[in-house]
């Protein structure tokens, strides 16, 4: 794993540090499934796609997911996809897939290996037979999540700011499929805190840092989902990746009362952005993520 290459900015340390920063030991932040602080919490398999201003090839995240699922991971948690092919203000030839049809013939390995991590993830002896693709929906404030997050077999994850509102800049619509918080900069320390490498830390040594995005939003729901996992193996219970995955997805609260009023954001470039948060509603999945649930 590499971190000191052109172009990196820290961020899969961040998104890992949501998940799993441990707990208990008085330093930075508690990881959604960090553990009591006893070497207790969810175990990370990093597997590194991009690398810099290299960014990231189909062939790497093919073998990425498939060395996932043949190695013991039980969940693949994945911040980063393609713009959304309704996001607006990017030449044509940004744009992603418009549907799983096209998804499939543009990206025919990759949608195999998440197919094939679906089936063929988790282990024997776990609480999940197969495995559950989690996936950022992306930040162009489109009307509809980028792929690979709008696959159907993806779980695709939209941000909320510390208001339960839906963030500025995520993509949202037919495809979302839960809502979690993803932080915003708008509001005084809104964005989510979590772990960054020594390179981005002003001490030189590794510390924590603000971030934003749907990028941040994913992880809280892979932490709950670990969460369940692990609650569910210590009560000796197995589930299918659809069984579990159904209910990761009706454990969560209605946003519809908090979507009310709206904003309009200004640029330097002299562009805005007007949100209208009641015509979000139905557009954020099935609701916010809650452990608990």
């Amino acid at each position: 794993i590499t971190w000191t290459k052109a172009g990196d900015t820290g961020h899969g340390t961040h998104v890992a540090g949501i998940v799993a920063a441990e707990n208990n030991n008085s330093i930075g932040v508690c990881g959604i499934a960090g553990g009591s602080g006893k070497g207790d919490g969810v175990k990370l398999m990093s597997i590194q796609i991009f690398n810099g201003d290299d960014g990231a090839t189909t062939s790497g995240m093919v073998r990425a997911i498939q060395y996932a699922a043949d190695n013991g991971a039980h969940i693949s948690q994945n911040s980063w996809g393609y713009i959304s092919s309704e996001a607006s203000g990017y030449p044509y030839y940004y744009l992603g897939p418009g549907n799983d049809k096209e998804y499939k013939q543009l990206f025919s390995s990759e949608a195999s290996a998440m197919d094939y991590f679906v089936k063929n993830a988790g282990s024997e002896d776990g609480p999940i037979d197969g495995g559950l693709l989690i996936f950022a929906a992306g930040n162009e404030t489109a009307p509809r999540p980028g792929y690979p997050a709008a696959y159907e077999p993806c779980v695709a994850v939209a941000a909320m700011n510390p208001a339960a509102l839906p963030a500025y800049y995520s993509d949202h619509g037919p495809g979302t499929d839960i809502v979690a918080p993803g932080g915003e900069g708008l509001y005084k320390n809104g964005e989510i805190l979590s772990t960054i490498p020594a390179k981005f830390s002003a001490s030189g040594k590794p510390n924590y840092g603000l971030m934003q995005g749907t990028s941040q939003a994913c992880p809280h729901v892979s932490g709950v989902a670990a969460l369940g996992l692990s609650y569910a193996k210590k009560l000796g219970k197995r589930y299918t990746a659809k069984e579990f995955r159904s209910m990761l997805l009706s454990a969560t609260n209605d946003v519809t009362p908090y979507l009310k009023g709206g904003i309009t954001l200004k640029y330097a470039d002299g562009s805005s952005l007007t949100l209208d948060y009641p015509s979000y509603k139905g557009k954020l999945g099935g609701g916010f993520v809650d452990a608990y649930k």
